[in-house]
């Protein structure tokens, strides 16, 4: 059963995919589901079409930071625009702030904006110059970087899914899967890698 808002549900099987708020909901220890705020930036590239889809690709960099700082490298990525608004999405996909969803900072600073201007405009010219509308998303991290999915240990029919920041991609492919734990029918692939079983002491 579940409460929302004055009204019940009740179902066989619930799956919980919260986000942020994943961890929280499902009572887990504080090492296993990290919310990370992430402050993501878009570039007003105006009708310049070599930032469109089929020109500029979607790219994921890693470069080197300096030796005082605690990452041996930092992540970032951009992606093209579309037809419907001509704008860059830019964000780090690393080295990112944990934090509590209930009391999340939604407001990004300059220094956050500085610094992702001052990646692209190292690595991909022209962006850097034009402006820029920034916000804060989250991110739900596992500690080893990958999904977290499958059935809750100690649990007959709650299950849980987390996509450690790169989940959006796989969308389809992980909606079957869901499907398929939730209706006991075995899963086209082994998900043994990404069960919350390895987070049992």
């Amino acid at each position: 059963k579940v409460k929302c808002d004055g009204v019940e549900y009740e179902a066989g099987r619930i799956l919980v995919a919260a986000g942020g708020w994943t961890a929280g909901l499902l009572k887990l220890p504080e090492n296993v589901l990290i919310p990370q705020r992430v402050p993501v930036h878009w570039f007003d590239v105006g009708n310049n079409p070599v930032y469109s889809l089929g020109n500029f690709p979607v790219n994921f960099w890693q470069i080197p930071v300096g030796e005082d700082e605690a990452l041996t490298y930092r992540e970032f990525y951009s992606l093209p625009t579309t037809s419907r608004k001509p704008l860059v999405k830019a964000a780090f996909h690393n080295g990112l702030a944990p934090c509590d969803p209930k009391f999340l900072d939604s407001n990004v600073s300059q220094v956050e904006v500085d610094a992702i201007k001052t990646v692209l405009s190292q690595y991909i010219q022209g962006l850097s110059d034009q402006h820029v509308e920034s916000e804060v998303c989250l991110y739900t991290m596992t500690t080893d970087g990958d999904f977290y999915l499958g059935k809750i240990p100690a649990t007959k029919n709650i299950y849980g899914v987390a996509l450690a920041g790169h989940g959006f991609k796989f969308a389809p492919v992980l909606g079957e899967l869901l499907a398929d734990l939730l209706t006991d029918t075995e899963p086209d692939f082994v998900l043994d890698t990404f069960s919350p079983r390895r987070f049992m002491s």
